[in-house]
């Protein structure tokens, strides 16, 4: 079996740029405005999935009578929203925060329970 040389043989390899590397070194303001909107619109695509988290799980801890009968867990959670467990304890590393985040200014109940 015998090997040939790369084509580019004794040269230094070329360099593959992407689009927006290759854009960055034609026009940097432009391409820092672009990155600085794709920035914002996963922020703002966050934020909507934090949203959508809390209303799904409190609904369905609702429906589910778990805010009532004791503190919920963050799988009981997980398995009503149909959301991966990480993703529920990356957003809200205890229920607290959750139960906070869904009624913020509630702070006459005991933990763990919504009136």
């Amino acid at each position: 079996m015998t090997f040939s040389a790369a084509p580019h043989a004794g040269r230094r390899r070329p360099v593959r740029r992407s689009a927006h590397r290759r854009a960055a070194r034609a026009d940097p303001t432009a391409a820092a405005t672009e990155r600085a909107a794709e920035l914002a619109h996963r922020r703002a695509q966050g934020e909507e999935r934090r949203t959508r988290l809390v209303t799904d799980a409190v609904d369905h801890l609702r429906r589910q009578g778990l805010l009532h009968d004791g503190r919920p867990s963050h799988a009981d959670v997980a398995a009503r929203t149909g959301l991966p467990l990480g993703q529920v304890l990356w957003a809200y590393p205890t229920i607290d925060d959750l139960l906070h985040a869904a009624h913020p200014t509630s702070t006459d109940h005991p933990k763990g329970h919504l009136p």
